[in-house]
């Protein structure tokens, strides 16, 4: 689980929270916010973040002393990424910025245009919406539960299954996973490592990590993945 990406969050509008919210459906993403810039400042200040999202203007939050801090060597998220997504008449303040500090910062004016950069920094582009079907196996307080879930979500590392009744953290769970046209299945076993939120996400399931893909499967999977449209990447 140590290559699951993290992603902070400050952002006061709620329709862009929502949107990036939705990006966690895979399981390998792992989304936080906060609600003033002390508190953005300070998780990136203690932990490493793989992203970190500011939308300007934000309660608390000054851009050019937020950047010294954060590329201060002490700093856990110091070599972090920074997207800032600003309205347009706030973007000429960001000029005054000293070039040493807008280092792996790239300013966004667009919710669109947003998605699309995190989308790329986090390599979410090989993940695929595709909707196949898992046979799973889990034991649960001694009782041994089967049954076909639809994936709502896949790639190469773990995928989002569809069900009412979530599974416990860190169940490891046995799966059958089915491609179009391919008469023999992917055999492998994962972790849940999540739940979906049904207050944020219009999925009710739980997110398994792979563990590892019997024989060819995972370049079978991989196959299968770039040859997938990516239209869902950046939610419109």
């Amino acid at each position: 689980m140590n290559d699951t990406r993290r992603v902070l969050a400050a952002i006061a509008t709620p329709i862009v929270l929502a949107r990036l919210r939705a990006l966690k459906t895979p399981a390998d993403l792992k989304f936080e916010a906060v609600e003033n810039g002390l508190a953005f400042q300070a998780r990136a200040w203690h932990r490493t973040f793989d992203l970190l999202v500011a939308e300007l203007p934000f309660l608390g939050l000054e851009p050019t002393r937020f950047l010294r801090t954060l590329r201060s060597e002490e700093c856990a998220s110091a070599n972090s990424p920074v997207l800032f997504l600003v309205r347009k008449s706030y973007d000429s303040k960001l000029l005054s910025i000293a070039p040493s500090l807008l280092r792996l910062v790239t300013t966004c004016t667009s919710l669109s245009q947003t998605l699309k950069v995190v989308n790329e920094t986090l390599e979410l582009r090989d993940r695929s919406s595709v909707h196949l079907f898992a046979e799973t196996e889990v034991i649960i307080d001694s009782s041994r539960l089967q049954r076909v879930c639809q994936v709502e979500n896949v790639s190469p590392s773990g995928m989002l299954l569809r069900m009412k009744r979530h599974l416990p953290l860190g169940s490891v769970v046995p799966f059958t996973l089915r491609l179009p046209d391919d008469d023999t299945p992917i055999y492998g076993r994962g972790e849940v490592i999540r739940h979906t939120d049904e207050t944020t996400e219009a999925v009710s399931g739980v997110g398994v990590r792979f563990f590892g893909l019997d024989g060819d499967g995972s370049s079978r999977l991989a196959g299968f993945l770039r040859a997938q449209p990516h239209q869902a990447r950046v939610i419109r």
